[in-house]
Formats: structure tokens, sequence, C-alpha cells
């Protein structure tokens, strides 16, 4: 009996994220669904947390009961916004038991790193409830659209005057006791631009699509938003800002011109910065032979590689995978330990997390009837999912490492507030189009 026990407490993480999965398919309760529903992400952390307090010597008991405290935050921040709101509950449901993962996994590799992790952990669920209740409707967000340019332009240009160089790239900002990436908040302003700006001007796009009176505010806020990550050498945000920024004015313009102008762009911006940027070339060339590079610059790959095989098809149980052997495993590689420690029953659990946040986003876009919501939804959503793809690409070989971490799973405090506050931002989109259909539904 105690055997079973600790199998089952090893394996918790994947049992109770099967679990929930089952859950979600057969419970039928109505709101009480939700509720249900909502203790999830709280109970993944405290079985999680449990287990590495079993196995592991790194936890010590104060420790467990920090994490237990921040369970049950996470569970009742859950409940709180599915029993008050009306927004679709399952957007941040999903996010949140990924973030419960996260915490798992980097109090197993660090308990330090996972008690820094759950500060910014409740400061992004805090912004789920002050946000929506700052913004009285998005249109108030979207009617200062030029203000959001010119306010994404000072976030991304004041790691020139204030910032540090980490990993290549001065795209940092320090506080003294904390430091942040001002990039990640200037993404949503940007996004939130381009779905004012596009909504209003569209149907002249789509018409004249190289009339340069409707085109500068367009170029001048995305061409100086890409030239300040350039300089600063930060060219994985580069590239997440160049792909979102193509697809939002495709998704609201349509033009054939657009799309060819977008990808030759790209091939442009590519081309440049492999001649420009040692990094860049070094990285192509791991990508293109990475055996070749696997005790230099393709070590971390290679051993991301290694620890995904290893774990097999249940993985080793938690605690049991070696970390050490990836440098950078709690911000790039972190989906390499959950494949090491749960094994691809894991990692399939965690990408269908991730596919059913991005389907509910771009569900969010196409029931909204206003077009500046539908873009914002949509950028929003997208956003989201590129990053997510960009890293899974790159920690599995399948594209050029860009050093972009995963959302609500990698360490760090800039990203994981930043895709709350993506989520809140949909959750007010879903709740104001839940409301216009249940007016229309009253109408008729």
């Amino acid at each position: 009996m105690i055997v079973i026990w600790l199998f089952l407490l090893k394996y918790s993480p994947l049992i109770c994220l099967y679990f929930f999965f089952i859950a979600l398919l057969l419970v039928r309760f109505g709101k009480m669904r939700r509720v249900f529903l909502s203790l999830f992400p709280g109970l993944l952390l405290a079985l999680g947390s449990a287990a590495l307090y079993f196995f592991t010597t790194s936890l010590p008991f104060w420790g467990l009961v920090c994490l237990g405290i921040v369970a049950l935050f996470l569970s009742a921040g859950c409940f709180s916004y599915v029993w008050c709101r009306r927004g679709d509950f399952l957007l941040l449901l999903f996010p949140a038991v990924l973030t419960g993962i996260g915490l798992v996994f980097l109090t197993r590799i660090d308990f330090l790193l996972g008690l820094r992790q759950s500060c910014w952990v409740v400061l992004g669920l805090l912004s789920l409830w002050v946000l929506p209740s700052l913004l009285k409707s998005y249109r108030f967000f979207l009617n200062y659209k030029y203000l959001l340019m010119v306010g994404g332009l000072v976030l991304l240009g004041s790691p020139f005057l204030l910032g540090i160089e980490a990993g290549g790239a001065r795209n940092w900002i320090s506080l003294g006791f904390f430091s942040f990436q001002p990039s990640e908040f200037a993404k949503i302003l940007m996004i939130a631009f381009l779905a004012g700006y596009l909504d209003e001007n569209r149907w002249v796009l789509r018409r004249f699509p190289g009339l340069g009176r409707y085109l500068s505010p367009l170029l001048t806020g995305c061409g100086l938003s890409l030239l300040f990550l350039v300089l600063q050498h930060d060219l994985g945000m580069a590239f997440l800002f160049l792909v979102t920024f193509w697809v939002i004015v495709l998704a609201a313009t349509g033009h054939i011109l657009h799309l060819w102008g977008g990808l030759l762009l790209f091939l442009g911006g590519a081309v440049a910065a492999y001649h420009c940027f040692p990094h860049v070339q070094e990285r192509i060339a791991v990508f293109l032979d990475l055996w070749g590079h696997a005790n230099t610059g393709g070590y971390q790959v290679v051993q991301s590689i290694f620890a995904l095989g290893n774990g097999g098809v249940f993985g080793w149980g938690l605690g049991n995978g070696f970390p050490e052997m990836i440098p950078e495993v709690h911000t790039d590689f972190l989906f390499s330990l959950i494949g090491e420690e749960l094994g691809l029953a894991g990692t399939l659990a965690v990408v269908v997390l991730y596919v059913i946040t991005v389907w509910r986003g771009f569900q969010i876009s196409l029931r909204s009837r206003d077009g500046a919501a539908r873009l914002l939804a949509f950028g929003l959503t997208f956003s989201l999912a590129v990053q997510a793809l960009v890293n899974l690409g790159g920690v599995t070989g399948l594209i050029p490492l860009t050093g972009v971490p995963l959302p609500f799973l990698s360490y760090g405090g800039s990203s994981l507030v930043s895709s709350y506050i993506i989520v809140a931002l949909l959750l007010k989109v879903s709740e104001e189009v839940g409301e216009a259909g249940v007016r229309s539904h009253q109408e008729v």
C-alpha cells in the first residue's frame, strides 16, 4: 500500500493533469462545474509540492507551507473569477494549470526559483482583477491608439538609457531589487495600437495598400519597434514582433501585396541579421549541423533532445531527471525537463493545454462583432501561440534556438505577468462579447 502511495505521489502532476482532462469532458454541473474545475491548478501544485518534499531534499518544510499558500491563492483566484465574472473561464483555467506545472518544476530545480516565481504568479493573478476593473471597456483602451504606440516605443527605447546586458542583449531594466524586460509589455501595447488603427483604416488599406498617408503611422510604429529590438540585439523578440505585426495586418486587410511585402521583409531581415550578428551565424550553423556542434553551441539542444528521449512514454517520475545537464533549463528548456520526468504523456498534456488556450482565444476573436475587438483578441492570442511554437521548436531542434521563454511555464516575471495581462484582456473582450450576445438574444 505504501509503495502504491509513493508511486502515485511521484507521478501526481501527470495523474492530476489527465484527471483534469477527464473531468473537463465528463463533469456537467453548470456553474458548479466551473467551481470544481477551478480547484485543479492549486491541487496540481499542492500534490507536486508534496512529492518534492517527500522525494527530494531541496524543499524544506517552510517551503512546502509557502507553496501550499500559493496553491490556495491559485485556486482561489480562479474560483473567484469564475464565480463573479462572465468571461470564458476556460481561458483562465488552462493558463493557471500551466502555471501550476511550471511552479512544480521550477521548485524541483531550485526552491528559490519557485519561491521567486510564486511572487510573480500572485502579481499576474492580481492583474486579472485590476486590469478589467480599470478598463470599463476594451474600446476605452483602443481609443487612445497613438498613445499606446508612443508608450510601446518608450518602453522599447528605455533599455538604451536604463538597460543592462543579459545573454548578449541589452533588453533588461534593473530597478535594484528586481529587473524586468520592457519588450514583453511593449508587445501588448503595440498589438492594441495595431488593432485600433487597422480597424479604423482597414477599408482604405484594402483598396489602396500602398497609400503612404495611411501606411505611415503603421510603418513608423512597427519599423521603430523592430529597429529598437535589433539595436538591442534582441533578435528573438524582434522575430516575434515582426511575425505578429505581419499576421495582424493580413488579418485586417487580406491584401495580397501585404502578404508578399511582409514575406520579403522577413526574408530580407533574416539575411541582414545573419550577416550582421555573429551569434545568429552560430545558431544557424548549429541548426544545420547540430551533432557537429554537440560540445559547443549545440550542447543545450543536444541535451534537451536526450532528455526528451530519455523520458520515454511516462518519464522517470518527479525528481528523478537530470536538469543540471542543461544550463538554462529553468528559462528556455523547462519543457525538456517535463519530458524527462513525465515522459511523452506529460509533454502531450502540456501541448494540449496550449492548443486549447489558443483555440479559445481565437474563438473569442471569431465571436466578436466589433472589428477592433476581433483584431485585438486575434493579435494577443497569436502572440502567445507563436511564442510557444518558437520555444518548443527550439528545444526540440526543429528551428534555430531563439531564447524565447515558454509562456506561463518558464522562469521569468516579465513573461509571466505579461502573459496574464494578455489573458486579462482576452477575458475582458470575452465578457463583453458574452454580454452583447445576451442582449441580442433578449431583443429577439
